[in-house]
């Protein structure tokens, strides 16, 4: 699970945005869909917050995720391979918190990454495996399922 799920979905204010949110965990969970995230995505997401904010965001992600992952599962070789791929077709531009969700994507191909963030993932490195859209707080908001495979 990406950074901008976790913030887009702890931001929800109306109780039926909310109900959508758990109804889709559900289902997903229902297919037998874990939700994992790693270790610098949940400190991205905790970012700017008080220390009471910060109680909220933990009791939110372990009640989201399935398991926090450190970084010290991803292969270093992994992520020199990518930092050169994400050169030549994305210019470059890569967080590290992005470098480390794509590596997961590659190193453990039965993955999936949750995301709406898709210019941080281009096509010519990853498959896009599918989409779906949802409305909250009276926006749109489109999330995509990347693979490490094309």
């Amino acid at each position: 699970v990406d950074t901008c799920f976790l913030l887009d979905f702890s931001s929800l204010k109306n109780k039926s945005d909310k109900i959508k949110l758990s109804d889709l965990l559900i289902d997903f969970r229902s297919n037998a869909v874990s939700f994992i995230t790693l270790a610098p995505v949940a400190l991205e997401f905790y970012l700017g917050s008080t220390e009471k904010d910060l109680e909220i965001k933990e009791k939110y992600l372990t009640s989201i995720t399935d398991a926090v992952l450190p970084v010290s599962v991803l292969k270093e070789t992994l992520m020199k391979d990518l930092i050169t791929q994400y050169g030549i077709y994305a210019r470059g531009k890569l967080s590290y918190v992005d470098l480390c969700l794509a590596t997961a994507l590659k190193q453990f191909p039965n993955t999936y990454l949750l995301t709406r963030n898709y210019k941080d993932f281009p096509l010519k490195i990853f498959g896009c495996s599918g989409n779906f859209v949802l409305q909250f707080n009276n926006d749109l908001r489109t999330y995509c399922f990347y693979r490490g495979k094309i």
